[in-house]
């Protein structure tokens, strides 16, 4: 399978390989783990010198399909090393630090050139952030860093986009890197790229929604969503992350009530597990 040319029909092979991969990386950790230590210090390297230099050229090393698929395919086999049963938990335990260091270089990718035609990149590397963050029960300002794009969203949809150029076919946004101005003055290329995002936002809450701490996480998100809502051009997207709001609000009050109803010993572990899962 040629990961340099990702297409729709090919998408759902590729994953269907990484998580073969993983479910082989747990059966020999031992393995495995060396090799993961090296291609994740490798990708490290080539992000580093990246940042150095900022040279297009470099910047291209980073920025293509097989940088991706790497960072998408450990990943995955972190995930699983995470969710793995084993008698000898020890076993993929080396695996399972790795997760650090692979969130650092996917955070430091997302934000190495940020640029507008490189905005569906930047939804991958959320994407590959949730996979992390949702299997590993590891926090990750997923949500921060997803609520960072609604500036480069609000870029995108300054202009009216372009109807004549008859371009609004469906866009599989999962297909795709980089685009071009033209498709981003596009209708389908933005209703793609902005529901992508919405749904991001939404799975990032999620994850996070049983925390003690979400009403004070979403703080900042909702105030970033309300200027969003209130600059943005378009009554479909304006209307789309109102919900979001209205849904995060409506969360944090249901948190802040369950605290207010309690009496918190912070020196009680007991306590404190009962109210994590209330």
């Amino acid at each position: 399978m040629n990961v340099r040319d990702v297409k729709e029909e090919s998408w759902p092979l590729i994953v269907l390989m990484q998580k073969s991969f993983a479910e082989l990386c747990v059966t020999c950790p031992e393995i495995a783990y060396q090799y993961a230590f090296v291609y994740i210090r490798q990708t490290a390297i080539h992000l580093r010198n990246a940042m150095i230099a900022k040279r297009k050229d470099l910047i291209q090393t980073i920025y293509n399909w097989q940088f991706m698929q790497c960072l998408y395919l450990w990943s995955q086999v972190i995930a699983k090393a995470h969710r793995h049963i084993s008698s000898k938990k020890e076993d993929v335990a080396g695996i399972r630090e790795l997760d650090y260091p692979l969130c650092q270089i996917t955070i430091s990718t997302m934000k190495l050139f940020p640029s507008l035609k490189y905005f569906p990149l930047r939804l991958h590397c959320l994407r590959i952030l949730l996979i992390i963050q949702q299997n590993c029960h590891t926090y990750i300002p997923t949500l921060s860093l997803a609520v960072e794009l609604l500036s480069d969203a609000l870029l995108i949809l300054k202009k009216k986009p372009a109807k004549e150029k008859g371009m609004q076919k469906s866009i599989d946004i999962r297909c795709v890197l980089k685009v071009s101005s033209a498709h981003i003055d596009d209708a389908g290329f933005r209703r793609a790229a902005l529901e992508e995002l919405f749904r991001i936002h939404l799975e990032a809450a999620h994850i996070v929604q049983q925390s003690c701490a979400f009403a004070d996480i979403v703080i900042p998100i909702t105030h970033e969503i309300k200027s969003f809502v209130k600059n943005c051009r378009s009554t479909d997207f304006s209307r789309l992350f109102k919900s979001l709001e209205t849904k995060l609000q409506e969360q944090s009050a249901y948190a802040r009530g369950i605290l207010n109803s309690s009496d918190i010993d912070l020196t009680n572990e007991a306590l404190m597990v009962c109210l994590y899962s209330s």
